[in-house]
């Protein structure tokens, strides 16, 4: 009888080290799960204000002529921009809008003027800055901004030469 006692405490004793290292190990899955969320969210941060960079796009020459258009997403909307683009004849002016849902594109207005190898940056939550590009014959010094909500277009700031 004795043995027995000494069998049901060591398996008493073994059951409560098992539940406590389970114990242990809920927790610290609960706080992996608690960083990859902040992950996912600061990802998501990054992801709405970094938008398009065509110089880290395949391999360009000097004039930029062989950049293609530069999607560009939009805040926490599910759309994405393309703005401009070569197509191996002419610099485009375009810009059209897919959504992300149902992957449909719509036309958005029409840039001042064709360019490509453009820069784009989000000013807020509405706003994109188009810096910058070629037109087929000269580097751009001109900006423009895209309201993303009502879709229109202003002239932005002219840079420097």
């Amino acid at each position: 009888f004795a043995a027995a006692e000494r069998v049901r405490g060591e398996q008493s004793a073994a059951f409560l080290a098992i539940a406590a290292e389970r114990a242990t190990f809920e927790a610290q899955l609960a706080q992996q799960r608690q960083e990859i969320e902040l992950e996912r969210a600061q990802l998501q941060r990054e992801r709405s204000s970094l938008l398009c960079n065509g110089a880290q796009r395949g391999k360009f020459n000097a004039a930029g002529r062989d950049r293609p258009p530069l999607p560009c997403l939009l805040g926490s909307t599910p759309r994405a921009m393309v703005l401009g683009g070569f197509n191996g004849e002419r610099d485009h002016s375009s810009i059209e809008v897919l959504n992300l849902q149902t992957m449909e594109f719509i036309h958005g207005p029409r840039l001042s003027v064709g360019r490509s190898g453009c820069a784009v940056a989000m000013l807020d939550a509405e706003h994109v800055l188009i810096i910058g590009g070629y037109d087929g014959f000269r580097s751009l010094e001109t900006t423009e901004i895209v309201n993303s909500v009502d879709m229109t277009l202003v002239p932005g700031p002219r840079m420097g030469a």
